[in-house]
Parts: structure tokens; sequence; C-alpha cells
């Protein structure tokens, strides 16, 4: 009789270990940007990634769909932060002039000034946290992977 778990590919030893750290990565390494970004009364790790993306936009806007679909959190989760970033005057939201079903996100110059504030200590601790264990060779090729892997999911 056959078992449902006879035509499951498991994993190996080493699809293991690197399933195992992915996710200890994933876990962790948002967790300690985070931190270090709130002990210095900067910010946490998402109102970074949503101002980073808003900055590398044209005019420093996005409709609220596209900043949702860029970023790692949820639209409903995204109109909450962008609300807690219009408190602090690093983003304005409008109507779209082209489609007025849409808001746009729009960082300020208050925004930008947060950003730049906050980038090279962030930087630091990116490069301290991750890219510092990794040697100079092993680089392009897990970079290479994990866009495969990106690129993959995004279809």
């Amino acid at each position: 009789m056959k078992s449902v778990n006879d035509d499951v590919r498991w994993l190996d030893a080493d699809e293991q270990r690197a399933w195992r750290a992915f996710l200890r990565i994933r876990r962790d390494l948002d967790a300690e940007l985070g931190r270090r970004l709130r002990s210095r009364g900067q910010m946490d790790i998402l109102d970074y990634e949503l101002l980073v993306i808003l900055s590398e936009a044209p005019d420093r806007r996005l409709p609220m769909g596209e900043l949702a679909a860029e970023s790692t959190t949820s639209a409903s989760r995204l109109t909450y932060r962008v609300d807690r970033l219009a408190e602090r005057g690093w983003v304005d939201r409008c109507a779209s002039p082209s489609d007025a079903r849409s808001t746009l996100a729009i960082l300020t110059d208050a925004g930008f000034s947060a950003l730049e504030i906050a980038a090279p200590d962030h930087l630091r601790d990116v490069r301290t946290l991750l890219f510092d264990h990794v040697e100079p060779g092993e680089l392009k090729p897990v970079a290479d992977a994990l866009e495969r892997i990106a690129d993959r999911l995004a279809t």
C-alpha cells in the first residue's frame, strides 16, 4: 500500500541547514535591525523601509497600492503605518490627480531628512549583522540565488 508521504521530496541535510538558517535570519535580522533603529530613537524597521521605498520613487511619491506591493506589509497595515508617518510629518497623503480612486503617499522633506539621519547607522548595522559574515567570493552566488527565488515568487 502506498503512503501519502511516498512522493514527498524530503530535504537533504544541506537543504535542511539552509532552510533553518534562512528562517532564523528572517526572524532575527529584522528584529535586531528594528531594535537598533528604535534604540537610537529614530524609527522602526518598517518605517525605515517605507521611507526608503518612497525616497527611490519618482518625485518621492507612490500610490498606496504600489507602496504596499513594494513593501513587506499588507495594504491594511500600510494605511496605519502611513498615518503614523504623516503624524510625524514624514509623509503626506493626497488624492492621485490621475486616478481619483487612488491615494498617493508622498515623502516630505522632513521624512527625507529623517531617513538621511538614520541611514548611516542603519547601513553600518546591516554590514555588521549580515555582510561582515560573508566572504567576498560568496556574495555574488548568494545574491544570484536569492534574486532567482524572489523573481520566481513574484510571478
